[in-house]
């Protein structure tokens, strides 16, 4: 197991040229603790940190932390971990919607761009190692962030934000529904695509 400061864990993440293949690159191995602890610390201050890194390094840096098929926050499922510190780190990840997604992200929905960066977006909650193997207790975390990031004023996160709510549904019907009929009811859902994408999510049926 590696020890090593946050500043080289993340430069070991985004610091690639644009060509990297990230499905192929090998993450560094530190503890859950480490791992849970600056995952938190990376995502609270996501605008800041990953402001030296291009859109495609933080696109391909992100995809590779959060991919499912080998991702360090499979921490979130170790339950020698503070459940409430693992609440803490799903919710910072609003920052990164707030700070990063909004900030950066084209004004269009995914069907209509292929930039690194809004692709990871959009699919956040489809390839982050919770979706299929949520647990109850940390449920509520993510629906917090999904509704937050719902009520941002851009495409990108109301997309992302609705994709993952439809996923999120079978934990959560009565919620997911009632934040999608909030959104529904203001002047948010402003696309009739957004609209109809609302929609489908609010039944779960979202791909």
């Amino acid at each position: 197991m590696q020890t090593m400061s946050f500043e080289n864990w993340v430069r070991a993440w985004f610091d690639h040229p644009d060509d990297w293949d990230w499905i192929r690159g090998e993450f560094p191995e530190i503890s859950n603790t480490d791992t849970l602890a600056f995952a938190t610390h990376l995502f609270t201050h996501a605008g800041e940190l990953l402001q030296p890194y291009s859109n495609t390094q933080v696109g391909k840096g992100l995809h590779r932390l959060i991919w499912e098929g080998d991702s360090p926050l499979t921490a979130l499922f170790n339950l020698e971990l503070p459940r409430t510190e693992c609440r803490t780190c799903l919710k910072s990840i609003y920052r990164v919607y707030k700070e990063v997604f909004a900030t950066r992200c084209p004004e269009l929905l995914s069907q209509k761009t292929r930039d690194e960066l809004h692709h990871v977006c959009f699919m956040w909650w489809d390839i982050f190692p919770l979706y299929k193997n949520a647990r109850t207790e940390l449920n509520s975390a993510v629906l917090d962030v999904l509704e937050r990031a719902l009520a941002l004023p851009h495409l990108a996160c109301q997309e992302s934000a609705l994709h993952g709510l439809g996923h999120w549904q079978g934990a959560d019907p009565k919620r997911v529904q009632g934040i999608i009929d909030a959104f529904l009811a203001t002047k948010g859902a402003r696309l009739p695509e957004l609209v109809s994408y609302a929609q489908t999510a609010r039944r779960g049926m979202v791909l």
